[in-house]
This record gives C-alpha cells, sequence and structure tokens, in this order.
C-alpha cells in the first residue's frame, strides 16, 4: 500500500536533516498532525553514539588484555638456561609461558631477536650485581672484587649450582655459527671488563694487587677465568671449582705485593 503524504505536491526540504513523513506521529498511531521529523539528525546521533559505545568498549578490552610478551621473556630465560640457545624452540619457550605459540611472533621477528632481547635482560641483572659490589665504598678496591665473585657465588648456590652465565652459554652455542652472535657477545664482554679493570686499577694505585700486568688485561683474565669455573661448577653440580678458583687467584694474581720483590 502506497501512503499518501501531506503537501505531496510540495518540494522536498532543502534541509538534509529532514524528511516529510507519512500522516501520523513518531509513535505510529494516526493523526492528521503535519510535521517534519529530523529523521536524519536523530539516526546520526544514534549511530555515534552506538560508536562511542563500540570504541570504548574496544578500548577497554584492549587496556585490560594483559599482554604476553613478559611472560614469554620470563619464560624463555629459565627454557634457555636448561636446554640452551639451540635446544629451546618456540614451542617450548610458549608451553612454559603458558600461552598460545602464535603469540611468539606477535612480539618478535624471530627466535633470534628474541634470544638477544632474553640477554640483553640478563646483561642488565649482570650489571646490577656489577654495581652492587664494585661501588661499595665501605671495602678495599681488592675486596670488591671479592664480594662480586661471593655475589655470583649465591646466586648459583640458589639454584642448586644447575644454572651457569648465560653470556658464557650462549658464546660456547652461538658464536661459531653467526656474526651477528659474536659481535653482541663481544660488545657485551667489553662493556663488562671496564668497572672491573677501574676497580684493579685502583687497587693497584694503593698497593693492593701488583701493578705487573695492565689492568684492563686482568679484568680480561678474570672474568673469563670465572666463566671457566662456572662451567665446571655446572658439571659438579657444586660449588668446588669456584672457590677453588676464587681461592687461587686471590693467593697469586691478585695478591698484594711483596715488599721489595722484584717486578
Amino acid at each position: 500500500m502506497v501512503k499518501r503524504f501531506v503537501g505531496s505536491t510540495q518540494r522536498p526540504s532543502s534541509d538534509p536533516t529532514k524528511v516529510r513523513v507519512p500522516v501520523g506521529n513518531r509513535s505510529g498511531r494516526g493523526t492528521n498532525e503535519r510535521f517534519q521529523w529530523p529523521l536524519a539528525e536523530d539516526t546520526f546521533c544514534l549511530a555515534k553514539k552506538q560508536l562511542d559505545i563500540q570504541y570504548v568498549r574496544t578500548y577497554c578490552s584492549f587496556m585490560s588484555k594483559p599482554s604476553h610478551r613478559e611472560a614469554i621473556l620470563k619464560a624463555g630465560l629459565k627454557v634457555m638456561f636448561r636446554a640452551g640457545y639451540e635446544g629451546a624452540s618456540v614451542r617450548d619457550i610458549c608451553a612454559a609461558a603458558g600461552v598460545p605459540q602464535g603469540s611468539f611472533t606477535n612480539h618478535f621477528q624471530s627466535k633470534e631477536a628474541f634470544a638477544e632481547e632474553v640477554l640483553d635482560r640478563y646483561f642488565v641483572r649482570v650489571r646490577g650485581f656489577v654495581k652492587e659490589a664494585l661501588d661499595d665504598r665501605s671495602l678495599t678496591p681488592r675486596q670488591r672484587l671479592k664480594r662480586y665473585l661471593d655475589i655470583i657465588s649465591g646466586v648459583l648456590a640458589d639454584e642448586q649450582w644447575s644454572r651457569g652465565c648465560l653470556i658464557g652459554d650462549f658464546s660456547l652455542e652461538t658464536t661459531g655459527q653467526s656474526k651477528r652472535w659474536r659481535d653482541k657477545l663481544e660488545a657485551i664482554f667489553q662493556e663488562w671488563r671496564i668497572p672491573f679493570a677501574s676497580c684493579i686499577a685502583e687497587a693497584q694505585a694503593i698497593g693492593e694487587i701488583d701493578s705487573m700486568f695492565e689492568a684492563m688485561d686482568l679484568a680480561e683474565f678474570l672474568l673469563a677465568s670465572w666463566e671457566g669455573a662456572i662451567l665446571r661448577m655446572k658439571v659438579e653440580r657444586g660449588p668446588a671449582a669456584l672457590e677453588r678458583f676464587k681461592k687461587i687467584v686471590f693467593q697469586t694474581i691478585f695478591s698484594k705485593p711483596i715488599q721489595g720483590a722484584e717486578k
């Protein structure tokens, strides 16, 4: 049935927000009252309101949804300590994190990029231990060096001597096949040795350590030898290698110089 419009012989209104309606009111009940109902404007406002509500819902949903990135990084560190870089699969890492495997590619471009970020986070923790020991001015420089080794020994003991140093582990696994990893690890060692060289130089200046060798060379020796002791510790699952290293190195290389001895 075609509905008759009041004033249908008139030209339509030029106002796009006003539309002529059939005889009747907004409720649909019949009436002879003629009016122009701003239907388009109402529809626009309703649509805008619905969009605003949808936006708020989407925003709140996005903001309340936890990111899996942190969980994957934490789980990745544990898995790589246990299985190594090569043995740690993306599937194992996601399973340990309790997240879907697809979450990994949402946050990381590749396993290599992920492992670099894990290593960076680990090195941040190591720098904290270095600062804790070597910045302690209540100790002499030589005592600070030993304090660092004692701190690391305590951390390794907490893990039942089953975990070593991730920097050393990656050095063994990755450098033979990737220049990118060699450059990455070399940069870490270059940064790592600086505070130790500074502490050793301070100890040499006050006569706590012999000045026969350059401070930087001694720093390199200390870190490299300590990494070797940690590897042996993992094999033995005990602290003997660590304690043996500390005892010998501080009674020889880092011992106080004998007065009047020839250089």
